[in-house]
């Protein structure tokens, strides 16, 4: 195995993984002080700021998850119309 293609090039590893660590940290710090204030409001007595709190948590995970339960009930719908429609006529 030729290792010399890294011996040659470390100083790119190296910025590169310097990089990666610093946009990481930096990440992470946002994130911090993005959670702390929406986590206290979330928890707010106010449902005026603890709903939309609510529905702004939620998005995400619906975007991710209903997408392919979606398909699945179309999948299941089409079957379902082309079963009645075949059965009982013309499904509206």
């Amino acid at each position: 195995m030729d290792f010399t293609i890294f011996t040659e090039s470390w100083e790119i590893y190296l910025e590169g993984f310097y990089t990666t660590v610093w946009m990481v940290a930096v990440s992470l710090l946002i994130g911090l002080v993005c959670a702390i204030p929406i986590g206290v409001m979330r928890n707010s007595d106010n449902k005026f700021i603890a709903f939309p709190l609510g529905i702004y948590l939620l998005l995400p995970w619906h975007t991710t998850v209903d997408p392919a339960l979606l398909d699945l009930l179309r999948l299941k719908l089409s079957k379902c119309k082309a079963h009645c429609g075949k059965k009982h006529g013309s499904v509206r």
